[in-house]
């Protein structure tokens, strides 16, 4: 019964962090897109394109052009939010091997020692709690100090060579 209790605990844990995880993914992808809204109604309005008009060739190079400009790595708030980028890339994956760490710790003593340390396999999310609003804190001083996510100005020079009529 013992070793019912301490799987239900690891394997329980797990699912949370899991949870929680996928939740934040779609908390990420329901903020990248409004952040991508802001970012096409400044275009229209500083380019003053019809929304609803079909692309053009003159359109398409305008709007290169645009976010090239807005989004050039000559911009010192551009290569800050690059290296923002990196840091918080940095700080998830320090993140993820301190949920690692933790696990890992907790099967070991598990196995090893008695069976009732696996009722700590419940700091995992603490720990994930901590590194994920570590992380938003970050991204937000990152926008309030250049005006761009952490790597948003990277992203946007990657997807530039993506723009096409379509």
């Amino acid at each position: 019964m013992e070793l019912v209790v301490a799987a239900a605990h690891i394997i329980g844990a797990l699912i949370v962090q899991g949870a929680l995880g996928l939740l934040m993914l779609i908390l990420i992808r329901w903020s990248d897109s409004i952040e991508e809204s802001a970012v096409q109604n400044a275009m229209i309005i500083d380019l003053d394109i019809d929304p609803n008009a079909p692309p053009d060739e003159k359109n398409v190079a305008s709007i290169k052009k645009w976010l090239g400009a807005r989004y050039s790595s000559e911009l010192l708030r551009n290569r800050l939010s690059d290296v923002c980028g990196v840091l918080r890339m940095a700080w998830d994956a320090i993140g993820l091997l301190a949920m690692a760490a933790v696990y890992c710790g907790v099967l070991w003593n598990t196995i090893v020692s008695d069976m009732s340390n696996a009722y700590y396999a419940w700091l995992i999310i603490p720990t994930w709690l901590f590194f994920v609003i570590t992380s938003i804190l970050f991204a937000v001083i990152c926008k309030v100090a250049t005006g761009r996510y952490p790597g948003q100005a990277r992203r946007v020079r990657k997807g530039l060579s993506k723009i096409t009529l379509a």
